[in-house]
């Protein structure tokens, strides 16, 4: 017997809730739809903005203006939504980015998404100033802090998030990325115990789309995602 479901309609997506639970958003009806938070700065919004247009979502930063952080005030564009308190995935694609030196697109998670702490990102990351670093689709931790890389800068991307657990503070987290949709590698996953490293537990747990820069190179990114899917993972 399967669960019930609610279904909420807007544009050609849906919102379901109860179990399976399901968010989808195509960005089909050009507007942001209610249940999203845009965020672009608390110091400063100028030279920021989310705009939903052509069944696309485009979040970016003009060239000359801090999309990073101030203060631990995290100063990036993103819209972003909570997470149910139960496993599951949350997937995007990104099809196209206009990206400069030490910038970043992708999907993140966050317990204080407005904040610094406290925010792991997947993305396209582009960090061309320094030979340490590594171009291409990364993890990190509160911008810059690398916890894996690979060298593949190829658009359109794929990425995923997986949150293993019911409890947020016992949940393993998984971090993927795909070329197509469909065959999916795990760049990196959470350690355990959780208490290893800092910033977690979440509680709770937000999700969402971003963009950011550096703060003193302040180089213009964009990124144009098709859609954001959040949904349950029911287990046996």
């Amino acid at each position: 017997m399967g669960f019930p479901q609610i279904g909420i309609s807007f544009g050609s997506s849906k919102i379901f809730k109860g179990l399976p639970y399901e968010f989808l958003d195509k960005f089909a009806d050009g507007s942001i739809h209610w249940a999203w938070a845009k965020y672009l700065g608390e110091v400063s919004e100028t030279g920021k903005y989310v705009i939903e247009e052509n069944g696309q979502i485009r979040i970016g930063i003009l060239g000359t203006y801090d999309g990073c952080w101030d203060d631990s005030h995290n100063e990036g564009s993103r819209l972003f939504i909570g997470t149910p308190a139960m496993p599951c995935e949350i997937t995007t694609k990104l099809t196209e980015a206009t990206i400069g030196d030490k910038t970043q697109a992708g999907l993140f998670i966050s317990k204080a998404p407005k904040g610094f702490g406290g925010t792991l990102y997947l993305g396209i990351c582009y960090k061309k100033d320094s030979a340490q670093e590594k171009n291409g689709i990364c993890v990190v931790q509160n911008m810059w802090t690398n916890k894996a890389s690979t060298t593949i800068t190829q658009l359109p991307m794929w990425f995923r998030i997986r949150l293993g657990n019911t409890s947020y503070e016992s949940s393993i987290i998984y971090f993927d990325y795909s070329l197509n949709g469909v065959l999916w590698t795990n760049l990196w996953t959470t350690p355990t115990p959780r208490t290893a490293w800092a910033y977690w537990p979440l509680n709770p747990a937000a999700v969402g789309l971003y963009t950011s820069n550096d703060y003193f190179t302040k180089q213009a990114v964009e990124g144009k995602f098709d859609f954001f899917r959040m949904k349950s993972i029911v287990k046996d």
